[in-house]
């Protein structure tokens, strides 16, 4: 097995991983990674931290995976196919309004933050919400050893043992000084 660690940069507030090409003619290959996947069923499916109910975790595991665990979505990947991973807006062309195109696709499907599966030109995929939103998020990759995806994920939110969020952007103090001075302007 081969382990590659990316920083995958977000924009849009969404995270997709599409079993596919990227669809954009000036995709930003920089903020994407791109990963060859095997055919077969790929899981996939969002972890929530308990810290406000962000997604904290965006995970895709090849079902013969012995890591394997429960799933939210199963994913039929054809032959010869990659896995791309990013900000949708990266990658898939379109418009944000325009559902019949990548972009607002995958936006779509995201329910609720929690995820959903789009298809686009016969190719499936899976869009969610970025913990924080916009900003630069830590991928960890794992390969077979013909550079085939075995399991990737995405964390957006770290907490520590206590349930304490360790987002570097995040900082709950600011929030309740923010807060308090709203209402002081009240």
């Amino acid at each position: 097995m081969t382990f590659k660690v990316v920083q995958l940069g977000v924009d849009s507030g969404q995270m997709s991983v599409f079993f596919g090409k990227p669809t954009k003619e000036d995709a930003y290959v920089d903020s994407i990674a791109t990963v060859p996947a095997k055919a077969g069923t790929y899981t996939v499916w969002t972890v929530e931290e308990s810290h406000e109910g962000r997604v904290g975790k965006l995970v895709i595991v090849r079902e013969d995976d012995p890591h394997h665990e429960e799933s939210f979505a199963h994913i039929t990947v054809p032959e010869d196919c990659e896995m791309v991973i990013g900000d949708p807006c990266y990658y898939l062309g379109g418009e944000y309004a325009d559902e019949s195109m990548g972009y607002g696709k995958a936006c779509n499907a995201n329910n609720e933050k929690e995820g959903g599966t789009f298809e686009l030109n016969g190719a499936k995929g899976f869009c969610c919400s970025s913990g924080y939103g916009d900003g630069e998020y830590t991928a960890s990759i794992e390969t077979d050893k013909h550079g085939n995806l075995v399991r990737a994920s995405v964390v957006f939110v770290d907490e520590d043992e206590d349930g304490e969020c360790e987002d570097e952007d995040y900082d709950e103090d600011e929030s309740e000084n923010d807060e308090e001075d709203e209402n002081e302007r009240a």
